[in-house]
Formats: structure tokens, sequence, C-alpha cells
């Protein structure tokens, strides 16, 4: 099976779905413009109160007060620092306590996916395969130390997986070498083979089926039906992490091994084990993530088509989580769909500033949507 065009490295469905600023500081957590309102993180007990004494040491605010985009920063900081120091006594702590708690953001995003975004960036800034086995050691000694350790062993894989396409590169399939092409794949099917050794991780973490659904795609051997049988697992294990419905329906993208009718009969699919409400909601973000970050055409070009069964997904996303991220992005979405009376009523629903983020400044502004929606008219 081949890949049509080349992607970036891509470990966390989530980073394609909201892209939180980074942290310049980490004595200081600074404010995000991506998230403007209080944050309400939803876990298990409502009277919890998050206590993370793990990332105090780095980032003394109290995540408890933070703005959704701060508080996504302020987890993805905490897992760079203490990974830095080599703290893993910490980093299980924190992974543990996020993962037993299922606290959610204001949006609806599960934070612990924000945790695992932390090695992600750090693997990030590796450039040559001498950086890449320093993290690969250092991720080694913390298994070594507690072979129990399930982040320890995804952080491991999301290196490997990170290599993988340093070998590769980030060209156009027909700019890719043989030779380069031989050692992609190779690493690929040694990074399968570790996630498949320790399967076990998948039944306590379920950014395991994240990971796999990404060195799936990868591979030159996946067929459908193994990686739909993946799926129809992971969703019934994990029914509401939204990671793995993003991570998953990329497999179906035209740039990978899908088309625009494959993707839209897959997003369908994936609410199976939801409650109607549930399902149309994760219809919705799964176009929000893989086409509608910024709503061009280039990935599946007809998905206006779907505007009635998106639109109805996206009311029950912002009725579920009436986060101004959500509202925002709504409000520019259902704009770049061309439904006037949508946007005007999505538009009303913003409070305070537009998050800068959620906004398309080349085509479908705040200002622009504003304007043609007639909000400004009937402010005047």
């Amino acid at each position: 099976m081949r890949i049509k065009i080349p992607v970036a490295v891509i470990l966390l469905g989530i980073a394609s779905f909201v892209i939180a600023s980074k942290i310049d500081s980490a004595e200081k957590v600074k404010p995000d413009a991506s998230a403007s309102q209080p944050s309400v993180a939803a876990i298990s007990s409502p009277k919890a109160v998050m206590d993370l004494p793990y990332c105090r040491a780095f980032l003394p605010a109290d995540p408890n007060t933070l703005a959704e985009g701060e508080l996504r920063n302020y987890i993805t900081r905490c897992t760079e620092n203490l990974s830095e120091i080599e703290d893993y006594k910490s980093l299980d702590a924190l992974i543990d306590y996020l993962r037993s708690n299922k606290i959610r953001t204001s949006s609806g995003l599960w934070l612990q996916s924000f945790y695992y975004a932390g090695f992600e960036n750090m693997i990030g800034r590796a450039r040559d395969e001498a950086v890449y086995d320093q993290n690969d050691e250092e991720f080694s000694r913390w298994i070594e130390g507690n072979k129990s350790s399930d982040a320890a062993h995804l952080a491991l894989s999301m290196s490997m997986i990170s290599r993988a396409w340093l070998y590769r590169g980030d060209g156009y399939a027909g700019t890719v070498s043989e030779d380069a092409g031989d050692k992609f794949q190779a690493q690929i099917s040694k990074t399968k083979k570790f996630l498949l050794e320790h399967k076990s991780i998948s039944e306590r973490d379920p950014e395991w089926y994240s990971q796999l659904f990404i060195v799936l795609r990868a591979a030159n051997t996946t067929d459908e039906a193994s990686y739909r049988k993946y799926f129809d697992e992971a969703t019934k294990r994990y029914p509401d992490y939204y990671p793995i419905y993003f991570n998953a329906s990329v497999f179906y993208l035209p740039k990978w091994h899908g088309d625009a009718d494959s993707f839209e009969q897959f997003a369908k699919y994936a609410g199976k084990n939801l409650s109607a409400e549930n399902a149309n909601a994760v219809y919705a973000r799964i176009y929000w993530a893989n086409v509608c970050t910024r709503c061009g055409d280039k990935d599946v070009a007809n998905w206006r088509e779907h505007w009635p069964d998106l639109r109805a997904g996206f009311d029950q996303v912002i009725k579920d989580y009436p986060d101004q991220w959500n509202i925002n992005s709504y409000a520019r979405i259902a704009c770049s769909a061309y439904d006037q009376d949508k946007t005007l009523e999505v538009m009303k629903k913003i409070s305070g500033s537009p998050i800068p983020n959620a906004w398309d400044e080349e085509q479908y502004s705040y200002e622009y949507c504003a304007n043609w929606s007639g909000l400004g008219r009937e402010a005047e």
C-alpha cells in the first residue's frame, strides 16, 4: 500500500486538532490567545480539584484557574520539564493521575493527550540520529527503572516513529529515494513490533491505539480489514477518547489510502459505539481535526456537501462543551461552509474578544465573517 503524498511527522491526532501556543518560560505560564475563558475541567468527581505537585516546581500557577489553552500548555510543559531532569517517578505519577481521573479541558479534549504532546515536543527537536539515540537511551533508562511504566514505553515508541520520518524526509513520495523508503519501512515495522509486544498497555492507556494507527497507516503491508479490527477494539474499550478517532480517520484521507467518500463513510461509522448525540459530535470533530482545521478544499474537497450533518454535530459539540474555543471555531467553520444564518447565530454566542487562533486570517477571518454574516449591521 503506497502513501500518496508525504505527511510530516504526526504523533498525536490532537496536535492537528488544536495547536496550543508554547510557554516561553518555565517559571510562568503566559496567557494563550487561543482560550480566554476560565477552564472548567471535567473530572470524575465534580468536587475534586486538580492537584499536580509534580508540576509546581517549574510552573507555580494553579492549574484549576488556567484558561483552556494555558492548561494544555501547562501539562505539556510539565511533561517536558520532568523528562529533561529525568524525574520518571513524577512522570508516572502525573499520567496516572490524569488517566485515572479522566480529566477533560473545557472544550472536551482529554488532558492526558497533552501530557504525551510534551514528549512529542521534545522528540520533535531532534535533527539527527545522535539526538534520537540520546532520547532512546533516556526512555530506556526509564523503562529499566520501572518496567511497568506505560508512559515510558509509549514515549520510546513515539521516538521510534519520529526517527522513521527522519529517514524518509517530508518530500513527495516520488522524491523519496529507494534507500530512504526502505529505511522508513524497516523502522515502521520495528515500531509496530515493539507496540504489539507491549499490547497489554492498550488495556490501560488509549494512547497505545493512537500510536498504532500512525504506524499502521504508514506501513506498506497494512490492509483495511486489520485496520478496522483495531479501530473497533479501540473504540469499544475507549469510546470517548477523541484522539483515537482523529488518528484512525487519517487513514481514509485522499493523501493516504482513501478518498472523500471513504473518509465520509468512516466518519459516519466511527461513532457506532456511541449514543446518537455523541456520534454526531464525534463525526463533526473528525472533520474538524482532519479537514476543517482551516477548512480548505485540499484534503476532502466535497466536505460542504455534508454540511447539514456537520452542523448538527457542531451544534451538539457546543451544547455539551460551550467553551469559547469551540464557539469561535464553529463560527469560522460555518462561515467557510457559506451558511450565513448559522454563522450569525454562532457569532452571537462569542463572549469577549474573538480568539485569534480559531480564525483563518487569510480567508475566513473574524472580521470577514462578522461582516458577511451581518453581525456588524445588527450591532449598529
